[in-house]
């Protein structure tokens, strides 16, 4: 097992701290975990999840690429199964 990669451009040491126009104050051990104290208190954790979801959930043409390789395959392979390995190896190489 390798070891990790020490972060070539580590946070400041020491408080950090958020301070919102309201005055309002969030402290912690970097920029981000100040935000993440922030949100956390401002948005409910199951919209943050709903929105973690839609963020990661495929496109529309993410979907429709998806399938399209798929088809591609399935006629690369149709393709080698009928002895045209010369055109089952173009498709492969230009879907991948």
């Amino acid at each position: 097992m390798s070891e990790p990669t020490p972060n070539r451009y580590p946070v400041e040491q020491g408080t950090w701290t958020l301070i919102s126009p309201s005055c309002k104050i969030w402290e912690a051990s970097s920029p981000l975990r100040c935000l993440a104290a922030e949100a956390n208190e401002r948005i409910p954790a199951d919209v943050q999840l709903q929105r973690i979801k839609e963020a990661i959930e495929p496109t529309e043409l993410e979907r429709t690429l998806a399938a399209q390789r798929t088809a591609l395959l399935e006629i690369a392979k149709d393709c080698r199964e009928n002895g045209m390995q010369g055109v089952a190896n173009r498709i492969e190489e230009v879907v991948k």
